[in-house]
């Protein structure tokens, strides 16, 4: 369902929320979600990263394979999750 069908209906302020914010979310391979964090819109996704990696691999020490979007996909990260002992797995950015 695109944002535009849902635009009839919300109201003006709630409009100006979503487009001001973004959420961070961390699900499992089955899609169940781990954690979120919602930031402003301005947010670069590297810079929620740590906060929210840090409070997921607390939970769930049994994380191995650490699958992100090419926003994540920064030297800093790279090295953190592989000085963790986990493996990123990141999508190609061209």
């Amino acid at each position: 369902v695109s944002y535009l069908q849902y635009s009839s209906w919300l109201s003006t302020d709630m409009l100006s929320f979503f487009r001001l914010t973004e959420a961070h979310t961390v699900c499992d391979k089955h899609n169940f979600i781990l954690d979120t964090v919602v930031t402003s819109g301005n947010v670069h996704d590297s810079v929620a990263f740590d906060a929210l990696y840090e409070r997921v691999t607390r939970r769930f020490l049994q994380i191995r394979i650490v699958t992100m979007d090419a926003g994540y996909k920064t030297p800093w990260i790279c090295k953190r999750i592989i000085d963790d002992g986990r493996i990123p797995s990141l999508l190609y950015k061209r």
